[in-house]
């Protein structure tokens, strides 16, 4: 079973060759790209807030008088900007994710580089009935290997768009599993899905707050199916059922935003 269903694959790709491609289509307007993409972040990261925190305030708009909302909101920003300016397939390693975290709650960790979770007990990925693996583990084990997984795949994207979009997914879904931090790994797992998508040149999904429950039930299935697949006698190629809700719901919200990006929609 293939990660992401083939009618969505062949829809991005020829989204992208159009956003690469203005002047082959009638329908892209050049001079807005900037500005849709940089409201597509905003508002994605205005969600990514409110995805970890429902009861904050209306979904749809950073409240003035909130100053914890702005703060939070503020951090992402100021997270995907770093990672941004910092991205180096060539020297990626686990002290960029750290960092990556310590900007994202720079009120406990001072923006230094997060350190690993000590703890086992009383950490669960949101919406999940599975704990993450324990501290030991995380450190000896899972993140290294994630750390070389993703390293493994940056050199063999090439010029691939879907294998691009699927390293980032990769990177957003095995770093919440993990959840290597006592706090904000959801925030931070999206964090380095949208900087990696970015470097690749390709919008970032724009996961809204009231669709938090559907993406909590697709990270859910995804752990299941993944560790149904490693608990497995028989070598599972490909994508668990549960792997491809996942990875399907965020492409398409990746599609989505390629829509708003090259002017399908009138407004945004």
């Amino acid at each position: 079973m293939n990660y992401i269903p083939k009618g969505l694959t062949e829809e991005i790709r020829k989204k992208v060759a159009v956003a690469k491609n203005p002047k082959n289509s009638p329908l892209f307007d050049f001079f807005c790209r900037k500005r849709r993409i940089k409201e597509i972040r905003k508002n994605a990261q205005i969600h990514s807030y409110r995805i970890e925190n429902p009861d904050g305030g209306v979904p749809y708009s950073v409240p003035k008088k909130n100053g914890s909302v702005k703060r939070g909101i503020k951090c992402i920003e100021n997270a995907f900007n770093w990672g941004k300016e910092n991205f180096d397939i060539k020297k990626f390693d686990e002290s960029f994710i750290k960092k990556l975290a310590g900007k994202i709650l720079p009120e406990l960790y001072c923006e230094s580089p997060m350190n690993y979770r000590q703890m086992h007990e009383g950490v669960r990925i949101s919406g999940s009935k599975f704990l993450p693996p324990y501290p030991a583990k995380v450190r000896e084990v899972e993140m290294p290997r994630f750390v070389d997984c993703l390293r493994y795949q940056f050199k063999n994207t090439e010029e691939d768009v879907i294998a691009q979009l699927m390293v980032a997914i990769y990177a957003h879904f095995h770093l919440v599993r993990i959840h290597p931090f006592t706090d904000g790994n959801g925030r931070t797992a999206r964090t380095l899905q949208d900087v990696i998508l970015d470097h690749y040149h390709l919008p970032i999904p724009l996961i809204e707050a009231g669709e938090r429950m559907t993406y909590y039930q697709c990270l859910e299935q995804a752990v299941e199916g993944w560790k149904e697949k490693g608990a497995s006698d028989k070598k599972i190629n490909g994508a668990t059922s549960g792997e491809q809700m996942f990875y399907t719901f965020i492409a398409g919200k990746i599609n989505s935003s390629l829509d708003k990006m090259i002017g399908y929609h009138s407004k945004f």
